[in-house]
């Protein structure tokens, strides 16, 4: 038995009223945006520093690698990809290490993503200032990184560990079973 999917209200753009553009964008969290956090995420354990230059350490040809999962794996992503990251940023998953350097790390929030804890899907963009203002529908509309990768085989391996470190959360082993 299908249960009906929660209709919720549609994004309306905030317009200029002399111009009649719009002021305001949603942006979606989606599958690509995920590969992105999850890229950065692999070139952070390679590297061992929460701190990884997008140009420098992580641009490849995919052509380079057997498969794109190979690719994310080792902590690259496609020049398309890097053009996506700020979809990243304006979700609070990722940030800039200092503004202007090209560096990100994966915020607290990015490491509790991964882990598998629910974000809003639609963030709310300025187009004049490229910020996020707000969430679209918050509460009611969320995504866990599983959800997104749901149709995709599974290849990737996630250190628990770290993104508790990261996320500021304290993981403890209890008798071979890690808690939080």
């Amino acid at each position: 038995m299908k249960t009906e999917k929660k209709r919720l209200p549609k994004f309306v753009a905030e317009v200029c009223d002399g111009c009649e553009q719009t002021k305001t964008y949603d942006l979606g969290l989606d599958r690509g945006t995920a590969f992105i956090v999850l890229a950065l995420y692999n070139a952070i354990q390679i590297k061992d520093e929460n701190r990884v230059h997008i140009d420098k350490e992580m641009v490849a040809r995919k052509e380079d690698f057997e498969s794109w999962e190979d690719m994310i794996s080792s902590g690259h992503m496609t020049s398309s990809m890097q053009h996506n990251v700020p979809r990243a940023r304006y979700h609070g998953l990722i940030a800039f290490v200092d503004k202007g350097t090209g560096e990100y790390l994966l915020t607290p929030k990015g490491a509790r993503f991964l882990r598998g804890e629910a974000v809003p899907r639609i963030a709310i963009v300025d187009k004049k200032t490229h910020k996020k203002l707000a969430y679209w529908n918050e509460d009611d509309d969320q995504v866990t990184f599983r959800s997104l990768m749901k149709k995709t085989e599974p290849f990737w391996n996630l250190n628990d560990q770290a993104l508790a470190v990261i996320s500021g959360e304290r993981l403890v082993t209890v008798q071979g079973a890690l808690s939080v």
